[in-house]
């Protein structure tokens, strides 16, 4: 975490002047800013734009701790599409704070299948589904591959649910027309559905 007190004094405010502004009360504020209480996502998001810094960095402790992950292609949120990874030089890097993984590759999201989690651009940074110990991974949103009838891979990403003790791939969108279906790795070939990814960050360019 970065220091907010510090930040916040550079920003010319005081405890009671940001507490108002992001919602909270003074003795919340001073315990995230003392430590007692972690710094959660959605009170980064909140600070962050009162003491100019990203929230990302604000949460993981500044610019020192970034890692440059390259975003290889898009992803259709919640609906299959052709899998689509770009040519190198329309490739880019987008740094992150988190520097849980070592191993991670970066997609780009397009469509409004998942626009209650993801709204189109947010870059989806994705943990290789062979390094993850779990099977299915339930509650965790899924970079999902499949051959179609006409032998083409297509690519979604979805929300990995379970249902009546069955794994569903879901979509989360405010539009209604999109359905969730059934996850079978049958292994066939035609419908052959395979876990390629896990998504463990997203992030928002300006």
């Amino acid at each position: 975490m970065a220091d907010i007190k510090k930040l916040r004094k550079v920003a010319g405010l005081t405890q009671q002047k940001l507490a108002k502004l992001i919602g909270t009360s003074n003795v919340h504020l001073g315990r995230i800013e003392s430590g007692k209480v972690k710094l959660t996502k959605e009170w980064a998001d909140k600070m962050s734009p009162h003491l100019n810094i990203d929230s990302v960095e604000l949460l993981y402790g500044g610019a020192g701790r970034g890692n440059t992950v390259k975003v290889i292609g898009a992803v259709q949120a919640g609906a299959w599409r052709e899998a689509l990874e770009w040519p190198i030089e329309d490739q880019y890097d987008v740094t992150i704070y988190d520097d849980r993984y070592d191993n991670v590759f970066a997609l780009q999201v397009i469509g409004d299948s998942m626009n209650t989690l993801y709204v189109q651009g947010t870059v989806l940074v994705c943990r290789p589904f062979d390094e993850v110990n779990e099977f299915p991974p339930i509650g965790k949103r899924v970079i999902v591959q499949r051959r179609n009838a006409t032998g083409q891979i297509e690519a979604t990403v979805k929300e990995l649910e379970l249902i009546d003790g069955q794994p569903w791939l879901m979509p989360k969108s405010s539009n209604p027309i999109y359905a969730g279906v059934q996850f079978k790795n049958n292994g066939d070939g035609d419908g052959d559905t395979n876990i390629i990814g896990v998504v463990v960050g997203s992030y928002l360019r300006e």
